[in-house]
């Protein structure tokens, strides 16, 4: 016999690995733009030297503080950093449940939940 195969590309546990996204998601680049350059920070804060001071960045006026914590909040939340399970979409499909139902009380049948 065949062994059946479950092929779910909406949930990811690889470490950087971007599941697959729902209907709702805007095709725009900006997630993924905030992904990158969130992981290329990060990638670089481990190569710095460690009795070298750090002043703060130059330009700190209200879009930037924006800009930054949007990037570390998207970058921290989709690169999967402790290999679980995750996923952007929503695994709980109400609708197909409730199509099932009607389905079988169209049937005359009076399912016990």
């Amino acid at each position: 016999m065949y062994k059946i195969r479950i092929i779910n590309n909406a949930v990811s546990e690889a470490l950087k690995a971007s599941p697959l996204k729902d209907l709702t998601s805007s095709n725009e680049s900006s997630f993924v733009m905030g992904r990158n350059i969130y992981r290329e920070t990060q990638d670089n804060n481990k190569n710095i030297h460690p009795n070298k001071k750090f002043y703060g960045m130059k330009n700190s006026d209200a879009s930037d503080v924006m800009r930054r914590r949007r990037n570390e909040s998207v970058g921290a939340g989709s690169l999967n950093a402790a290999q679980v399970p995750f996923s952007y979409v929503s695994s709980n499909n109400t609708q197909t449940q409730n199509q099932a139902l009607q389905r079988v009380r169209n049937k005359g049948y009076t399912p016990t939940i």
